[in-house]
């Protein structure tokens, strides 16, 4: 994750008001290299995670679709709220979990 993007703004209103954009991995050498001062107020932006990324460390990251929905069914949920349940988990309309586990 340290690839996603940042805006560093320092001491935004006043006159030694700086903005930089970088990643998180450089934004930590940029302060050590004194390029962006490590003094007064900071205002960060950061981009959200990807969500590939965030996926990637999901439980379910490694089970197919079947495998999905019936971990949900193991824990006690009918057959339609597993299968909503790994439609929202993976992001996809729930009628395409519906069309794999007919």
């Amino acid at each position: 994750m340290g690839n996603r993007r940042v805006t560093v703004c320092r001491e935004l209103t006043k006159l030694n008001e700086q903005i930089c954009a970088t990643t998180l991995r450089n934004l930590s050498a940029q302060l050590a290299e004194g390029i962006i001062p490590a003094k007064g107020e900071f205002a960060l932006v950061i981009e959200g995670a990807d969500k590939e990324v965030l996926n990637m460390d999901a439980f379910w990251a490694d089970m197919d679709v079947e495998t999905h929905v019936e971990h949900y069914i193991s824990l006690g949920f009918s057959k339609m709220d597993a299968i909503k349940k790994t439609a929202k988990d993976r992001g996809v309309p729930k009628g395409e979990i519906y069309e794999i586990c007919k």
